[in-house]
Protein backbone atom coordinates (compact mmCIF):
# COMPACT_ATOMS: atom_id res chain seq x y z
CA UNK A 1 0.00 0.00 0.00
CA UNK A 2 1.04 4.06 -0.92
CA UNK A 3 0.92 6.14 1.88
CA UNK A 4 0.76 9.93 0.85
CA UNK A 5 3.94 11.77 2.46
CA UNK A 6 2.59 14.00 4.66
CA UNK A 7 5.44 17.15 5.44
CA UNK A 8 4.37 18.14 8.61
CA UNK A 9 1.95 16.49 11.36
CA UNK A 10 -2.07 17.74 10.83
CA UNK A 11 -1.52 18.77 14.38
CA UNK A 12 1.38 21.34 13.54
CA UNK A 13 -1.04 23.06 11.12
CA UNK A 14 -3.71 23.43 13.78
CA UNK A 15 -1.27 25.16 16.20
CA UNK A 16 0.31 27.32 13.30
CA UNK A 17 -4.08 28.32 12.97
CA UNK A 18 -4.20 28.85 16.14
CA UNK A 19 -1.16 31.38 16.84
CA UNK A 20 -2.12 33.16 13.43
CA UNK A 21 -5.58 33.64 15.00
CA UNK A 22 -4.18 34.83 17.99
CA UNK A 23 -2.06 37.52 16.58
CA UNK A 24 -4.76 38.66 14.58
CA UNK A 25 -7.23 39.26 17.86
CA UNK A 26 -3.81 40.81 19.78
CA UNK A 27 -3.36 43.45 16.47
CA UNK A 28 -7.09 43.77 15.97
CA UNK A 29 -6.88 44.51 20.23
CA UNK A 30 -4.51 46.60 20.24
CA UNK A 31 -6.01 49.03 17.44
CA UNK A 32 -9.92 48.63 19.53
CA UNK A 33 -7.59 50.31 22.37
CA UNK A 34 -6.19 53.14 20.74
CA UNK A 35 -9.66 53.97 18.45
CA UNK A 36 -11.72 53.98 21.31
CA UNK A 37 -9.39 56.31 23.75
CA UNK A 38 -9.36 58.82 20.61
CA UNK A 39 -13.29 58.35 20.60
CA UNK A 40 -13.51 59.17 24.56
CA UNK A 41 -11.29 62.37 23.55
CA UNK A 42 -13.87 63.67 21.17
CA UNK A 43 -10.74 63.20 18.68
CA UNK A 44 -12.67 61.33 16.32
CA UNK A 45 -15.53 60.30 14.57
CA UNK A 46 -16.17 58.41 11.55
CA UNK A 47 -15.00 55.06 9.88
CA UNK A 48 -11.62 52.77 10.13
CA UNK A 49 -10.99 49.78 8.14
CA UNK A 50 -7.44 48.16 8.27
CA UNK A 51 -6.43 45.65 6.68
CA UNK A 52 -3.27 43.36 7.93
CA UNK A 53 -1.05 40.62 5.47
CA UNK A 54 -4.80 41.42 2.99
CA UNK A 55 -6.95 40.01 5.84
CA UNK A 56 -9.18 42.90 7.41
CA UNK A 57 -8.35 43.17 11.28
CA UNK A 58 -10.71 46.17 11.96
CA UNK A 59 -14.05 47.39 10.12
CA UNK A 60 -15.78 49.58 12.57
CA UNK A 61 -17.98 53.36 12.71
CA UNK A 62 -17.58 55.52 15.17
CA UNK A 63 -19.67 58.25 16.20
CA UNK A 64 -22.60 60.15 14.99
CA UNK A 65 -24.06 61.88 11.60
CA UNK A 66 -24.57 65.06 12.48
CA UNK A 67 -27.03 66.98 12.58
CA UNK A 68 -28.96 64.04 12.68
CA UNK A 69 -29.32 61.62 15.86
CA UNK A 70 -28.11 58.38 13.97
CA UNK A 71 -24.84 56.36 14.22
CA UNK A 72 -22.57 56.54 11.94
CA UNK A 73 -22.42 52.63 10.10
CA UNK A 74 -20.13 51.33 7.66
CA UNK A 75 -22.40 52.31 5.07
CA UNK A 76 -21.72 55.89 5.76
CA UNK A 77 -20.66 57.58 2.44
CA UNK A 78 -18.12 60.68 3.49
CA UNK A 79 -16.58 63.20 1.07
CA UNK A 80 -12.79 61.67 0.62
CA UNK A 81 -11.45 65.14 -0.71
CA UNK A 82 -8.03 65.30 -2.17
CA UNK A 83 -8.09 61.27 -1.82
CA UNK A 84 -9.98 61.85 -4.91
CA UNK A 85 -6.94 62.77 -6.70
CA UNK A 86 -5.85 59.21 -6.60
CA UNK A 87 -9.06 58.70 -9.00
CA UNK A 88 -8.06 61.76 -11.53
CA UNK A 89 -4.74 60.15 -11.83
CA UNK A 90 -5.55 56.68 -12.88
CA UNK A 91 -7.96 58.61 -15.16
CA UNK A 92 -4.96 60.25 -16.93
CA UNK A 93 -3.27 56.89 -16.77
CA UNK A 94 -5.89 55.16 -18.34
CA UNK A 95 -5.91 57.93 -21.35
CA UNK A 96 -2.32 57.43 -21.36
CA UNK A 97 -2.11 53.60 -22.19
CA UNK A 98 -4.63 54.17 -24.48
CA UNK A 99 -2.58 56.26 -26.62
CA UNK A 100 -4.67 59.73 -26.07
CA UNK A 101 -1.71 61.25 -24.40
CA UNK A 102 1.43 61.45 -23.18
CA UNK A 103 2.87 63.17 -20.10
CA UNK A 104 5.18 65.57 -21.16
CA UNK A 105 2.33 67.15 -23.35
CA UNK A 106 1.49 70.65 -22.60
CA UNK A 107 -2.21 71.68 -21.16
CA UNK A 108 -2.86 73.90 -24.28
CA UNK A 109 -2.56 70.91 -26.77
CA UNK A 110 -5.58 70.35 -25.45
CA UNK A 111 -6.51 73.34 -23.49
CA UNK A 112 -6.21 76.23 -26.16
CA UNK A 113 -7.63 78.81 -24.18
CA UNK A 114 -5.71 77.81 -20.72
CA UNK A 115 -3.79 81.07 -19.86
CA UNK A 116 -0.73 79.14 -18.60
CA UNK A 117 1.52 77.96 -21.62
CA UNK A 118 4.19 75.63 -20.82
CA UNK A 119 3.08 73.29 -18.28
CA UNK A 120 2.83 69.79 -19.13
CA UNK A 121 0.77 66.74 -17.58
CA UNK A 122 3.15 65.32 -15.64
CA UNK A 123 3.73 68.55 -13.95
CA UNK A 124 -0.04 68.70 -12.89
CA UNK A 125 0.09 65.34 -11.62
CA UNK A 126 3.10 65.75 -9.47
CA UNK A 127 2.42 69.70 -8.45
CA UNK A 128 5.62 70.86 -10.09
CA UNK A 129 2.78 73.25 -12.09
CA UNK A 130 3.38 76.40 -10.13
CA UNK A 131 -0.66 77.42 -10.89
CA UNK A 132 -1.99 79.55 -8.70
CA UNK A 133 -4.31 77.87 -6.20
CA UNK A 134 -7.69 78.68 -7.47
CA UNK A 135 -9.76 78.28 -3.78
CA UNK A 136 -7.95 80.17 -1.90
CA UNK A 137 -8.61 83.18 -4.87
CA UNK A 138 -11.50 82.80 -5.23
CA UNK A 139 -12.57 82.99 -1.71
CA UNK A 140 -11.01 85.93 -2.04
CA UNK A 141 -12.63 87.70 -4.97
CA UNK A 142 -15.80 85.45 -6.05
CA UNK A 143 -19.15 87.09 -5.25
CA UNK A 144 -18.06 88.64 -1.90
CA UNK A 145 -21.57 89.81 -1.19
CA UNK A 146 -22.82 85.75 -0.79
CA UNK A 147 -21.74 83.69 2.12
CA UNK A 148 -19.30 80.84 1.56
CA UNK A 149 -22.19 78.37 2.35
CA UNK A 150 -24.58 80.51 0.56
CA UNK A 151 -26.60 77.89 -2.61
CA UNK A 152 -27.00 80.95 -4.89
CA UNK A 153 -23.07 81.32 -5.17
CA UNK A 154 -22.81 77.46 -5.43
CA UNK A 155 -19.99 76.28 -8.63
CA UNK A 156 -21.71 73.26 -10.10
CA UNK A 157 -18.42 72.24 -11.89
CA UNK A 158 -15.15 73.24 -13.42
CA UNK A 159 -16.22 76.03 -16.05
CA UNK A 160 -16.55 79.15 -13.66
CA UNK A 161 -13.18 78.07 -12.42
CA UNK A 162 -11.81 78.02 -16.28
CA UNK A 163 -13.47 81.33 -16.74
CA UNK A 164 -11.85 83.30 -13.44
CA UNK A 165 -8.51 82.00 -14.66
CA UNK A 166 -9.04 83.04 -17.93
CA UNK A 167 -10.24 86.75 -17.20
CA UNK A 168 -8.09 87.09 -14.12
CA UNK A 169 -5.06 85.06 -15.13
CA UNK A 170 -3.72 85.34 -11.69
CA UNK A 171 0.58 84.88 -11.47
CA UNK A 172 1.75 81.34 -11.12
CA UNK A 173 4.01 81.07 -8.33
CA UNK A 174 7.16 79.96 -10.06
CA UNK A 175 7.93 78.46 -13.53
CA UNK A 176 7.06 74.90 -14.34
CA UNK A 177 8.69 72.18 -12.98
CA UNK A 178 10.72 74.74 -10.55
CA UNK A 179 9.55 72.77 -7.37
CA UNK A 180 7.04 70.96 -5.54
CA UNK A 181 3.72 73.25 -4.36
CA UNK A 182 1.14 70.91 -4.02
CA UNK A 183 -2.10 72.42 -6.48
CA UNK A 184 -5.71 72.04 -6.59
CA UNK A 185 -5.81 73.76 -9.56
CA UNK A 186 -3.24 71.52 -11.44
CA UNK A 187 -5.92 68.62 -11.05
CA UNK A 188 -9.17 70.18 -12.38
CA UNK A 189 -7.17 71.25 -14.78
CA UNK A 190 -5.99 67.36 -15.38
CA UNK A 191 -10.38 66.34 -14.75
CA UNK A 192 -11.06 69.28 -17.46
CA UNK A 193 -8.15 67.40 -19.96
CA UNK A 194 -9.95 63.82 -19.45
CA UNK A 195 -13.06 65.61 -20.39
CA UNK A 196 -11.51 66.69 -23.48
CA UNK A 197 -10.53 63.77 -24.90
CA UNK A 198 -13.18 61.48 -23.59
CA UNK A 199 -15.74 63.43 -24.73
CA UNK A 200 -17.91 62.88 -21.59
CA UNK A 201 -17.89 64.76 -18.15
CA UNK A 202 -15.35 63.95 -15.59
CA UNK A 203 -18.24 62.44 -13.09
CA UNK A 204 -19.74 60.33 -15.96
CA UNK A 205 -15.80 58.76 -16.98
CA UNK A 206 -15.04 58.12 -13.24
CA UNK A 207 -18.28 55.66 -13.47
CA UNK A 208 -18.29 53.80 -16.52
CA UNK A 209 -14.46 53.22 -16.67
CA UNK A 210 -13.66 52.61 -12.33
CA UNK A 211 -17.41 52.89 -10.08
CA UNK A 212 -19.16 50.73 -12.41
CA UNK A 213 -16.76 47.94 -13.21
CA UNK A 214 -15.47 47.42 -9.73
CA UNK A 215 -19.32 47.91 -8.42
CA UNK A 216 -18.22 50.30 -6.33
CA UNK A 217 -22.22 51.31 -5.84
CA UNK A 218 -21.75 53.86 -3.10
CA UNK A 219 -19.12 56.19 -5.07
CA UNK A 220 -19.98 58.72 -7.23
CA UNK A 221 -18.25 62.62 -7.66
CA UNK A 222 -20.99 65.07 -5.83
CA UNK A 223 -23.90 67.13 -7.00
CA UNK A 224 -25.53 69.65 -6.33
CA UNK A 225 -29.38 69.56 -7.03
CA UNK A 226 -31.33 72.61 -5.55
CA UNK A 227 -34.27 71.55 -3.07
CA UNK A 228 -32.96 67.70 -3.09
CA UNK A 229 -30.82 67.27 0.17
CA UNK A 230 -28.75 64.51 -1.13
CA UNK A 231 -28.80 62.07 -3.67
CA UNK A 232 -26.42 59.75 -1.34
CA UNK A 233 -29.03 57.56 0.74
CA UNK A 234 -26.20 57.15 3.80
CA UNK A 235 -24.41 60.48 3.14
CA UNK A 236 -22.17 61.55 6.05
CA UNK A 237 -22.79 65.31 6.73
CA UNK A 238 -19.24 67.57 7.97
CA UNK A 239 -19.54 69.11 11.46
CA UNK A 240 -16.98 71.03 13.50
CA UNK A 241 -16.77 71.78 17.50
CA UNK A 242 -16.08 74.39 19.15
CA UNK A 243 -13.85 75.40 22.37
CA UNK A 244 -16.75 74.26 24.34
CA UNK A 245 -17.24 70.85 22.81
CA UNK A 246 -20.48 72.44 20.84
CA UNK A 247 -21.21 70.28 17.44
CA UNK A 248 -21.34 73.38 14.63
CA UNK A 249 -22.50 72.44 11.12
CA UNK A 250 -19.53 72.53 8.50
CA UNK A 251 -20.71 70.73 5.59
CA UNK A 252 -21.54 73.37 2.90
CA UNK A 253 -19.32 75.51 1.02
CA UNK A 254 -19.28 77.30 -2.51
CA UNK A 255 -16.47 75.30 -4.28
CA UNK A 256 -18.56 71.65 -3.45
CA UNK A 257 -18.98 71.46 -7.13
CA UNK A 258 -15.72 71.27 -8.60
CA UNK A 259 -13.93 68.37 -8.55
CA UNK A 260 -10.50 66.50 -10.31
CA UNK A 261 -8.83 67.85 -7.13
CA UNK A 262 -11.84 66.56 -4.94
CA UNK A 263 -15.53 65.89 -5.12
CA UNK A 264 -15.82 62.38 -4.60
CA UNK A 265 -17.79 60.65 -1.87
CA UNK A 266 -17.06 56.99 -1.03
CA UNK A 267 -17.25 54.06 1.34
CA UNK A 268 -14.51 52.37 3.38
CA UNK A 269 -15.76 48.99 2.06
CA UNK A 270 -15.66 50.87 -1.42
CA UNK A 271 -11.94 52.55 -0.64
CA UNK A 272 -10.96 49.12 0.20
CA UNK A 273 -12.01 47.72 -3.50
CA UNK A 274 -10.37 50.64 -5.04
CA UNK A 275 -6.94 49.36 -3.18
CA UNK A 276 -7.55 45.86 -4.46
CA UNK A 277 -8.32 47.17 -8.12
CA UNK A 278 -4.67 48.61 -7.83
CA UNK A 279 -3.15 45.11 -7.22
CA UNK A 280 -4.15 44.12 -10.75
CA UNK A 281 -3.65 45.04 -14.75
CA UNK A 282 -7.62 45.99 -14.58
CA UNK A 283 -7.10 49.14 -14.89
CA UNK A 284 -3.74 49.91 -15.97
CA UNK A 285 -0.57 47.76 -16.37
CA UNK A 286 1.24 47.55 -13.28
CA UNK A 287 4.09 49.06 -14.94
CA UNK A 288 1.85 52.30 -15.22
CA UNK A 289 1.10 51.98 -11.63
CA UNK A 290 5.04 51.61 -10.63
CA UNK A 291 5.92 54.61 -12.68
CA UNK A 292 2.73 56.08 -10.54
CA UNK A 293 4.71 54.92 -6.91
CA UNK A 294 7.93 56.64 -8.34
CA UNK A 295 9.51 59.43 -6.48
CA UNK A 296 9.42 62.52 -9.01
CA UNK A 297 9.72 65.20 -6.33
CA UNK A 298 10.32 65.82 -2.94
CA UNK A 299 7.98 67.16 -0.49
CA UNK A 300 8.52 69.94 2.28
CA UNK A 301 6.67 68.03 4.46
CA UNK A 302 6.38 65.62 5.82
CA UNK A 303 10.60 65.67 5.87
CA UNK A 304 11.86 62.67 3.69
CA UNK A 305 8.24 62.61 1.73
CA UNK A 306 8.08 62.49 -1.96
CA UNK A 307 5.27 62.79 -4.62
CA UNK A 308 5.47 60.49 -8.08
CA UNK A 309 1.84 60.92 -10.22
CA UNK A 310 -1.30 61.17 -8.06
CA UNK A 311 0.62 59.18 -4.78
CA UNK A 312 2.41 60.64 -2.03
CA UNK A 313 5.15 58.25 -1.42
CA UNK A 314 6.79 57.24 2.38
CA UNK A 315 9.01 54.53 0.70
CA UNK A 316 10.28 54.26 -2.37
CA UNK A 317 12.42 51.05 -2.44
CA UNK A 318 12.21 48.44 -5.80
CA UNK A 319 10.27 45.87 -3.80
CA UNK A 320 8.78 48.08 -0.78
CA UNK A 321 6.54 50.51 -1.24
CA UNK A 322 4.35 52.72 0.82
CA UNK A 323 2.23 55.06 -0.34
CA UNK A 324 -1.03 56.84 0.81
CA UNK A 325 -3.05 60.17 -0.14
CA UNK A 326 -4.90 62.36 1.92
CA UNK A 327 -7.75 64.93 1.83
CA UNK A 328 -9.65 67.50 4.29
CA UNK A 329 -12.05 69.56 3.15
CA UNK A 330 -14.96 71.21 5.58
CA UNK A 331 -15.92 69.24 8.27
CA UNK A 332 -14.31 66.22 6.33
CA UNK A 333 -11.08 64.12 7.04
CA UNK A 334 -9.75 61.12 4.92
CA UNK A 335 -7.30 59.07 4.27
CA UNK A 336 -5.97 56.45 2.08
CA UNK A 337 -2.72 54.17 2.86
CA UNK A 338 -1.18 51.08 1.22
CA UNK A 339 1.58 48.98 2.29
CA UNK A 340 1.75 47.33 -1.05
CA UNK A 341 4.46 44.88 -0.64
CA UNK A 342 2.74 43.80 2.56
CA UNK A 343 -0.92 44.27 1.13
CA UNK A 344 -1.52 46.70 4.18
CA UNK A 345 -3.69 48.92 4.03
CA UNK A 346 -5.63 51.63 6.36
CA UNK A 347 -8.36 53.47 5.23
CA UNK A 348 -10.03 56.51 7.42
CA UNK A 349 -12.89 58.81 6.90
CA UNK A 350 -13.99 61.37 9.20
CA UNK A 351 -16.69 63.81 8.92
CA UNK A 352 -15.63 65.75 12.06
CA UNK A 353 -11.96 67.52 11.87
CA UNK A 354 -9.35 65.82 13.56
CA UNK A 355 -6.42 67.72 15.66
CA UNK A 356 -3.80 66.01 13.82
CA UNK A 357 -5.22 63.57 11.21
CA UNK A 358 -1.48 62.67 9.81
CA UNK A 359 -0.79 61.91 13.30
CA UNK A 360 -3.80 59.64 14.13
CA UNK A 361 -3.37 57.87 10.81
CA UNK A 362 0.82 57.38 11.32
CA UNK A 363 -0.12 55.79 14.94
CA UNK A 364 -2.40 53.28 12.99
CA UNK A 365 0.40 52.94 10.77
CA UNK A 366 2.80 52.22 13.70
CA UNK A 367 0.32 49.71 15.10
CA UNK A 368 -0.05 48.07 12.16
CA UNK A 369 4.09 47.32 11.61
CA UNK A 370 4.30 46.14 15.14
Amino acid sequence: MNIPCRSKPLHVFFIVASISMFSFKSVANDFEKYLDNQVKKGKFNGVVLIVKNDSIVVKKAYGINFPYSDSLDLNAQFRIASVSKTFTSMAIMMLKEDGKLNYDQTVEEFLPHFPYKGITIRQLMNHTSGLPDYFSLMEEHYQLDLKHDDPKKLISDQSTVMEFLIEQKPACYFNPGERFQYSNTGYVVLALIVEKISGVDFPSYLERNIFKPFKMDATSVYKFIPGVDSTMPYRAYGFKQDKKGNKIWNDTHFLNGVYGDGGIYSTAEDLLKWDKALYTDSLVKQSTLFEAFTQTVEMPFPKGHRYGLGWEIHQWDENDRIVEHGGSHVGFKACLLRDVKNKNTIIVLSNNTLDNPRKFVLQLQKLLEN
